[in-house]
């Protein structure tokens, strides 16, 4: 695994750089999977900075961004944005989440990160009938957290059936396995092994 070094951003000085490895964070991947606001504290670097630092390793390390033509759906080629069904974030994203793009997010533990993807997941299983690919890089997802989400909202339970069996679940565990998960996306090898389904 890659060794985290000063010359990956200004900010990660000597000082800085002991502090991290005091805390078992050595590598490029412990660092990027490290909560920012705990590195911000660990570091004394302030949270814009530990993100600036993260999206420089992110650039350096991190595959191309590739546009995902071939992979949108026919609805979703129409529409510019993803409705996340969250209307206070909807309104503050001008409409949703941009299509075609990465979109990265970040907060605190227990900010409501996780939350956010399972609304994004029943979001896209609603609005279209091809499968939703959910990317488990923790080990954490919740079916009954689903469930309960998809309760709140009124959904009856042949509904919830019909939209949990679309979201699919993959567990990464390495920035490798990522990466290749991502190769295959690029190429239209769609016959991913999925861990498991509802």
């Amino acid at each position: 695994m890659q060794v985290l070094k000063a010359e990956e951003h200004t900010y990660l000085t000597g000082s800085v750089l002991r502090t991290l490895a005091q805390n078992r964070i050595t590598t490029v991947l412990e660092f990027l999977q490290e909560d920012a606001g705990k590195l911000s504290i660990l570091t004394k670097l302030t949270l814009p900075q530990v993100l600036a630092v993260r999206n420089d390793i992110l650039n350096k390390y991190a595959a191309p961004l590739i546009k995902v033509g071939s992979l949108k759906t026919d609805t979703l080629q129409e529409r510019k944005s993803l409705n996340t069904g969250i209307l206070s974030l909807d309104a503050a994203t001008g409409g949703g989440l941009p299509i075609g793009f990465i979109t990265e997010v970040c907060g605190l533990a227990d900010s409501g990160k996780t939350q956010l993807c399972l609304h994004l997941a029943i979001a896209c299983a609603k609005s279209s009938e091809n499968n939703v690919l959910y990317i488990d890089t923790k080990g954490d997802f919740s079916a009954v957290r689903v469930q309960k989400i998809l309760d709140a909202c009124g959904y009856s339970h042949k509904e919830m059936a019909m939209i949990m069996f679309k979201i699919k679940i993959v567990h990464i565990w390495t920035m490798e396995e990522l990466v290749e998960l991502f190769k295959k996306l690029k190429n239209g090898v769609m016959a991913i092994k999925l861990d498991c389904h509802f």
